[in-house]
């Protein structure tokens, strides 16, 4: 298990900020772009390497993110019609997970099949938007997945709160 936590800045018209480890230790850096439609964000290691960048598809029904990993892979994470609680499906090359979770107390897991791989918790009574992960799977692509989640999630709600 590993956890990572994330202190976003207050006002995010372009949003760059440390995803530190339980030690304090800056172990990745987003970077998310201002965009009038859509949405655009970088992963990438403390040395620069980029590991991921994604994007809001326009143009659909409902809300969907595409994610292209340095390493080759994509991903694909869409919302599904629920009532009162958020579910996404997230397909990574041949493996599907699901999203669940409460979009009104910020509490999501993430599973492949019925076993929980991760977990998104949105802390409470704080001036900026801060995020604990748990990463139950111990492969650094369900970590990074985990992170892409997490932003997809953000820019969902603050879509929300938009309009």
């Amino acid at each position: 298990m590993r956890k990572l936590y994330i202190e976003q800045a207050i006002f995010k018209i372009t949003d760059h900020y440390p995803i530190l480890d339980q030690a304090g230790a800056p172990v990745y850096q987003v970077d998310q772009d201002f965009t009038f439609f859509g949405h655009h964000a970088r992963l990438s290691a403390p040395d620069g390497g980029e590991i991921f960048e994604m994007e809001r598809v326009l143009l659909t029904f409902l809300p969907k993110y595409e994610v292209r990993f340095r390493a080759g892979l994509t991903a694909a994470i869409e919302c599904e019609i629920s009532l009162l609680r958020r579910r996404m499906t997230v397909k990574m090359d041949g493996l599907d997970f699901r999203l669940e979770g409460n979009f009104f107390d910020h509490e999501f897991s993430l599973y492949q099949g019925d076993r929980c791989v991760g977990e998104i918790r949105k802390k409470f009574f704080s001036f900026r938007d801060c995020f604990e992960i748990t990463v139950w799977d111990e492969d650094e692509s369900v970590e990074t997945l985990m992170i892409a989640v997490m932003i997809a999630v953000d820019n969902l709600k603050d879509n929300d709160k938009e309009g």
